[in-house]
């Protein structure tokens, strides 16, 4: 097989060798084509990486760089890993197997737990030291955060549907705060909500010429599951669990007005008001944003502006900014 000085081939010149005489030109047409077609299915992350590693050999062209091997790797992920790892913006191969496989290890870690957390988390909305991303393709699906609306609507306590409080017989999150001479508006003492100074502030605001204009490409689940190019997921937010779309193709990124009275949330006034476009063509305005927010995905850890919005079914839309 080999002719000359052989203590001077190179390993290149070994494999181009030992290839050409063991696999033929059709069997490697067939490995080539099978690495083009690989994709994680219903392999784990490590049997994906495996099968991965072997098949590429097959195809040096196809993965010729770092960048082009990091991207097949990527594009062949289970599509609700790929969103979130692809959002991340690994920059090698390497990188990019390390995020999925800490996805997939909280998935696992979260479904073995979830049984357990259950009454914890009926009691408080708070996250725990490892928290947990369930990623999810599918809206309707029984996921971790389903099942956690399920706990605290037996708690009588789901975020949407909260009774009406038992002192001041309004519907509202977190403890009331009547007669605790902190305003309603803005949770400040020493004045009430008629005489808030915010109040003047955003009244300010509503002048036109203060507009900024943003888009969000789905606010609620059923504009979600027709776009079909989202992901979901369980993230904690500040420390509370949030139920989280991954959009794209939102100019922003937003925090439901719910949520923040619910779990008590800071925020701050935006300087100007911020007019959103919605697929159906409603316009939401939002005037406030939260204070100093960072998002942990996968042991990372991002700076984020959430811009308080009324809006249903999702606690955060994560967009374009944080990208």
């Amino acid at each position: 097989m080999l002719e000359g000085d052989v203590s001077k081939i190179t390993w290149e010149q070994f494999k181009e060798n030992f290839y050409a005489k063991f696999f033929s030109a059709n069997v490697k047409h067939a490995k080539l084509q099978e690495f083009i077609n690989l994709e994680q299915g219903n392999m784990t992350v490590e049997q994906y990486d495996a099968e991965f590693d072997m098949l590429s050999r097959f195809a040096p062209d196809v993965v010729r760089d770092e960048a082009a091997r990091t991207e097949k790797f990527v594009r062949g992920l289970r599509l609700d890993l790929q969103g979130i790892v692809r959002a991340l913006r690994p920059a090698t191969h390497a990188d990019a197997l390390r995020i999925a496989l800490d996805l997939s290890l909280h998935e696992r870690v979260d479904s073995s737990k979830a049984t357990s957390r259950g009454s914890s988390l009926g009691q408080k909305r708070k996250a725990e030291p490892q928290p947990a991303l369930t990623p999810q393709r599918d809206l309707r699906s029984k996921g971790v955060f389903q099942r956690h609306r399920q706990e605290l609507a037996a708690a009588g306590r789901t975020l949407r549907e909260l009774p009406p409080c038992g002192r001041c017989k309004r519907v509202h999150g977190g403890r009331c705060l009547l007669g605790s001479g902190v305003c309603f508006r803005c949770r400040q003492p020493g004045h009430t909500a008629d005489a808030c100074p915010r109040k003047h502030f955003e009244t300010t605001l509503h002048q036109p010429s203060t507009f900024q204009q943003g888009r969000v490409f789905a606010t609620t689940r059923q504009e979600a599951e027709r776009a079909g190019a989202v992901v979901t997921g369980t993230l904690p937010i500040l420390g509370h669990y949030a139920f989280v779309l991954f959009d794209s193709g939102s100019s922003h990124s937003f925090i439901s007005s719910v949520f923040v009275q619910h779990v008590g949330l800071e925020v701050e006034p935006l300087g100007s008001v911020m007019s959103v476009s919605t697929p159906s063509g409603e316009v939401l305005l939002s005037k406030e944003k939260i204070k100093a927010c960072r998002v942990e995905i996968a042991n990372h850890v991002l700076d984020v502006t959430l811009l308080v919005l009324d809006m249903q079914d999702f606690d955060v839309i994560l967009g374009m900014d944080w990208l």
